[in-house]
């Protein structure tokens, strides 16, 4: 038996609106449609429960590092990027590209020391 992580999270009964982007949806401690359990209870990008990747902590930690050291020192802006560039064509285990996307290219715009 298996869950795919793209299902869930594109789940319009848990995640109103899920391919918008809307970070508050996570303000004041919200809950799933039940009314009872925490939204965060339905998010499962690295699974949940005894079978949860081992390593979850160290991994939220290295993309908030890296985020914040590449958002801080650069002015970036999109280059030839579109939504067909990043929709997955493919969400088995793994989610996939599509096999001819150029993916998501940016520009430096400039240096913030």
């Amino acid at each position: 038996v298996s869950q795919s992580a793209y299902h869930m999270h594109s789940n319009e009964e848990v995640f109103p609106n899920p391919q918008s982007f809307s970070p508050e949806r996570w303000l004041n401690n919200p809950k799933g449609p039940d009314g009872t359990r925490a939204l965060s209870n339905y998010l499962v990008s690295f699974s949940r429960g005894s079978r949860a990747c081992i390593g979850l902590i160290l991994a939220y930690l290295e993309l908030y590092v890296a985020l914040a050291t590449l958002f801080r020192r650069f002015d970036l802006e999109l280059f030839e990027t579109t939504r067909d560039d990043v929709d997955f064509a493919l969400d088995i285990v793994v989610p996939m590209p599509k096999k001819d996307t150029k993916g998501v290219r940016m520009v430096v715009k400039g240096c913030i020391d």
